[in-house]
């Protein structure tokens, strides 16, 4: 199960990091970034919009490998909070998904930004459904987590 959420998880930060390369190549010829779709209203540069997709989501993972390493050297016993080798298990794979379903959730930000701003032709609301469908499979994952403890117990 930890080997197939690492996997998950590089997958997902491989798969993030070249797209945000290839959107901020797109938009290298641009001045600004238009937020919320209208004419200028809200826009950010290019370099913010690069270096900002390139913080947030660092932090959000090194947060969620600190979480899976401070599982990972917990001690397990009838008289810990972790009662068993699987539940350790299974809460550090938790920990490492998050941070796999965080990376698609922020690749699907850097997607709609993309075609809010694209001049192709491309329809700016073809692509909300899988900004929702992102945000529905973290929430997913979030509930998933007291059914994990329940199951230590």
């Amino acid at each position: 199960m930890e080997r197939l959420a690492r996997a998950f998880w590089f997958i997902s930060t491989l798969g993030f990091t070249v797209f945000l390369f290839y959107v901020y190549a797109y938009f290298a010829e641009y001045g600004a970034i238009n937020i919320d779709g209208s004419d200028a209203v809200n826009t950010i540069t290019n370099n913010q919009f690069f270096y900002g997709g390139l913080i947030l989501p660092f932090i959000l993972n090194v947060v969620c490998f600190g979480l899976a390493t401070l599982v990972k050297n917990k001690q397990t016993g009838k008289t810990f909070f972790l009662k068993s080798e699987q539940s350790r298990s299974h809460l550090y794979a938790w920990s490492i998904g998050l941070a796999g379903t965080l990376n698609l959730f922020f690749a699907a930000i850097v997607a709609y930004l993309f075609f809010l701003n694209n001049e192709d032709g491309i329809s700016k609301t073809a692509f909300i459904p899988f900004l929702y469908a992102s945000l529905i499979i973290i929430v997913g994952w979030v509930l998933w987590l007291p059914f994990i403890l329940i199951k230590n117990k």
